[in-house]
């Protein structure tokens, strides 16, 4: 994770809460720009999520630097969304890949296809193919 544009962890939010609201509020608070926001619900006396908000960009401005510095310093920061309701918010020290479920899908079909090609080959006893070597020569 970049310390430029750390994500951010927020370990209660209530359920009433939205990707999008969280989202918006950290626009409207001038804190940055969201790439996305991960839910995750959890089931406790008290059913929440918790949030992990991923940045395009964070603001330059004191407000969003100084949480920024926190944040990045492994302080805990609070974040007033609804006066005198605040989430508190910590560095996120797992994010996630930004590589999408497709992406990921594709590369997995991709390995797939190559190791069921190879079993084929091994499967009629034929050796692997060799790979190709391709050379270039400076013949000036």
């Amino acid at each position: 994770m970049s310390s430029v544009n750390p994500s951010i962890y927020i370990p209660f939010v209530n359920l009433s809460c939205s990707e999008e609201y969280i989202s918006n509020i950290i626009k409207t608070l001038l804190i940055g720009e969201v790439n996305r926001v991960d839910l995750v619900k959890k089931e406790s006396v008290t059913p929440h999520y918790m949030a992990f908000i991923h940045f395009n960009y964070w603001y330059d401005n004191t407000a969003s630097n100084n949480l920024r510095r926190k944040i990045t310093e492994e302080q805990s920061v609070r974040i007033v969304y609804d006066d005198p309701y605040y989430w508190v918010a910590y560095k996120n020290k797992n994010p996630t890949s930004s590589i999408s479920l497709v992406e990921k899908l594709d590369s997995a079909m991709m390995l797939i296809k190559n190791l069921q090609e190879r079993v084929i080959l091994l499967e009629r006893n034929l050796p692997p193919p060799r790979p190709i070597l391709r050379r270039s020569f400076n013949l000036e």
